[in-house]
Formats: structure tokens, C-alpha cells, sequence
């Protein structure tokens, strides 16, 4: 991602992992190395929402469903001297 010169990315979702067990977490984390929430990697920001959906079963567990509403706000270049 960096060498593609992005520095935000703003994802799709991954059911936050769908089955979140105690002790030991998400089911689906590695695969999914960012399962929600806001992650870096390298100069880049990613957001990845938890969704509101399920995959395979329709079951989801200690992870409720998300709708993400972000805010973007661009930041004051500086002025070449």
C-alpha cells in the first residue's frame, strides 16, 4: 500500500470477524489481520467497518453489527516558501 502512495483506505467490512470468542478473539483475524475499526500500516490509515451483515452462518457473536459514519476533513497544506 505504500507504493501506491495512498494515505487513507477506507474498506469494506469483514463482519468485525462475526464470531468473537472470549480469550480468544475473532475467528476469522488471521485472515483478516484488520477485522474493524481503524488500523496503519506503514503511511497509510485503514477503516474497515464491522457491517451489519453475516457470511456463511447467520449468526453473529460479541460482535454487534456497525454503521459507520466518518467524517473526512482535509488538513492545511503548508505554502511553499
Amino acid at each position: 500500500m505504500a507504493d501506491d502512495g495512498f494515505t487513507l483506505l477506507l474498506a469494506g467490512h469483514t463482519h468485525g470477524g462475526q464470531v468473537v470468542l472470549p480469550g480468544v478473539g475473532a475467528v476469522a483475524k488471521a485472515r483478516f489481520p484488520i477485522l474493524q475499526g481503524l488500523g496503519r500500516q506503514d503511511n497509510t490509515s485503514i477503516f474497515v467497518s464491522r457491517g451489519i451483515g453475516t457470511v456463511y452462518v447467520p449468526i453473529r457473536i460479541n460482535c454487534p453489527p456497525e454503521v459507520a459514519i466518518i467524517t473526512l476533513r482535509a488538513t492545511p497544506r503548508a505554502q511553499p516558501s
